[in-house]
């Protein structure tokens, strides 16, 4: 708009002026394009959830993911016996024989009702149990990558968009012999105290449930 140097000069100190936004937008501030607005501290937009991560939610995505990895830690876990049960190579020869016809079961010590019960019980497992137990490895280790990534950035005081933009400044001042020093790093104890917001008497423990702080 044609009053955009009047306002850009009026601004406070370390604002800047959302070309996007066409609005003021405080420090740690970036506009979305997806959501077409300003976000505060934004982390990324999350298309699983349909919003953006920032400062008014960045915490419960980061308990979001948390809770969701100890229930599939659970699930590997609780599966992960009948899975190695069942992958005995005797116990699966018996399985897959009898399911594909190749033992005669008249022949065997198994009657008629066992063998059906042993059809059920193995295939079942192997299509389900297994299943969910291979699946759950695969959960455990992607979103296991995703909450350590964004620990580790919570350690540092930073969001994913300024590590980038961090990462940037720190190679451009190192050009000119300087160091980047990130002035919202308040180290390790006091970066996880703010993010999981235990001030004003809150204290660690209220983190574990779901509250409205």
């Amino acid at each position: 708009p044609y009053f955009r140097g009047a306002e850009e000069s009026s601004l406070r100190p370390g604002w800047k002026w959302c070309k996007r936004g066409v609005q003021p937008k405080p420090p740690r501030t970036h506009h979305c394009s997806i959501c077409q607005r300003c976000v505060l501290k934004m982390d990324h937009h999350c298309p699983w959830l349909d919003n953006c991560v920032g400062h008014n939610n960045h915490r419960y995505f980061w308990m979001f993911c948390m809770y969701m990895w100890a229930g599939v830690l659970y699930v590997a876990a609780t599966s992960s016996t009948i899975a190695v049960d069942f992958l005995d190579p005797k116990q699966t020869y018996w399985a897959a024989s009898l399911f594909f016809g190749r033992v005669n079961v008249k022949s065997t010590s198994y009657k008629v009702d066992d063998h059906w019960l042993l059809i059920y019980h193995r295939q079942s497992r192997f299509f389900f149990v297994v299943g969910v137990f291979l699946l759950s490895l695969g959960v455990l280790l992607a979103l296991g990558s995703l909450l350590f990534f964004h620990s580790w950035i919570v350690s540092l005081g930073v969001t994913s968009i300024e590590r980038v933009m961090n990462k940037a400044e720190s190679k451009r001042l190192a050009k000119r012999g300087q160091f980047f020093v990130n002035k919202y790093d308040f180290g390790f104890r006091e970066n996880w105290r703010l993010f999981l917001s235990a001030v004003d008497g809150r204290s660690w423990k209220h983190f574990l449930l779901p509250s409205s702080h």
